[in-house]
């Protein structure tokens, strides 16, 4: 049986009451109904059960105050990147002796490595792409926390900062960004990271690395707060994880700015859609889950992060980052001086 009949195959089995996965795939979460109790299901992670009451709207105060302190600060993170970036750029191009070289990486023969092995990686590394390059940072540390939630002593704080839940009081807000990097299982992570990987070269090619790092990330906790909003709304208290609401973003940008590009579903050849027919499709099928109240998938996060996607085509781009000049100016008048780099 292929990884895709498999997938299928759990298609159809109900999400039980505490966890709900963003990945546009079922997550292969187990986990127990006796409250207070751990168990073990094959290899899957010990979690432990906790039934939470409905919670009111005061709850979410936190959380809308740290997605827009969270988003503003990625921005103007990515802001002093890419002068940083700038600044190397302009330096390198007119530095004595040296070559033309490219805005991330110097092209300049590099130092061998002791070693076959090691000299071949960093032959290896040195030729990714800026977008290789962001996407094996943010594989590697999906990876990391997807290894962790194998260890069982490591469960409790696992439960606690990298799943999203509204209801847990003691820690609401930095789960809503650990949680993006948080996988249950080897197919929840697989088929996220493969999704992510197919689109993260025209994502990184429109935008940019340093653009499109700041708008994932901000995607991720938007998508939080979105879940939060549903579960708080409809009164259904429950964990959710994945980087699937910050991917619906990637998705939602890349069919706004290429309507027509073709796309197909992975392993099924011959059927092809428009990607503008994908993302309104995503949406209406994200929609009907909410207002019929389907569990399997947290659809407020994949709704609320291609919703954001959209909006940064046609809004976000302009009212945040083609603003950013004055934050690269005083961060250059704080640590710099001299004449400023100049965007191209």
């Amino acid at each position: 049986m292929t990884v895709f009949s498999r997938i299928l195959s759990n298609s159809g089995r109900p999400l039980l009451s505490q966890f709900s996965s963003r990945s546009p795939w079922p997550s292969g979460w187990r986990h127990f109904r006796q409250k207070g109790r751990r168990g073990h299901v094959g290899s899957q992670p010990m979690v432990r059960q906790e039934t939470y009451a409905p919670v009111n709207w005061s709850v979410l105060a936190k959380p809308a105050a740290f997605t827009l302190g969270f988003s503003a600060t990625a921005f103007v993170g990515a802001t002093i990147w890419q002068y940083e970036n700038m600044r190397k750029e302009k330096k390198a191009r007119f530095a004595p002796g040296k070559g033309w070289f490219g805005p991330y990486w110097d092209n300049s023969p590099a130092m061998p490595k002791a070693g076959g092995f090691r000299n071949e990686l960093n032959r290896w590394w040195n030729n990714l792409s800026p977008a290789d390059l962001l996407f094996v940072g943010i594989c590697a540390a999906n990876v990391a926390v997807f290894l962790a939630w194998r260890v069982p002593a490591l469960q409790p704080v696992m439960l606690k900062y990298f799943s999203c839940n509204p209801a847990a009081t003691s820690t609401v807000c930095l789960p809503m960004i650990l949680s993006v990097f948080s996988h249950s299982s080897f197919i929840h992570l697989a088929a996220n990271m493969y999704v992510l990987h197919g689109f993260m070269k025209h994502g990184v090619q429109l935008l940019g690395p340093e653009q499109f790092l700041a708008v994932y990330m901000s995607a991720g906790v938007i998508s939080s707060l979105a879940s939060m909003v549903y579960k708080v709304g409809s009164g259904r208290m429950g964990y959710s994880l994945g980087a699937s609401g910050a991917i619906c973003t990637v998705l939602g940008i890349f069919g706004t700015m290429f309507p027509n590009a073709l796309m197909q579903i992975v392993f099924i050849p011959g059927i092809t859609f428009s990607a503008s027919s994908a993302i309104k499709g995503l949406m209406a099928v994200d929609t009907a889950g909410l207002v019929m109240n389907w569990r399997f998938f947290d659809h407020a996060a994949h709704l609320g992060g291609m919703v954001f996607g959209v909006w940064w085509c046609y809004f976000g781009n302009k009212l945040v980052w083609e603003n950013r000049l004055p934050v690269m100016q005083l961060w250059h008048d704080m640590f710099r001086g001299g004449e400023p780099p100049r965007f191209n």
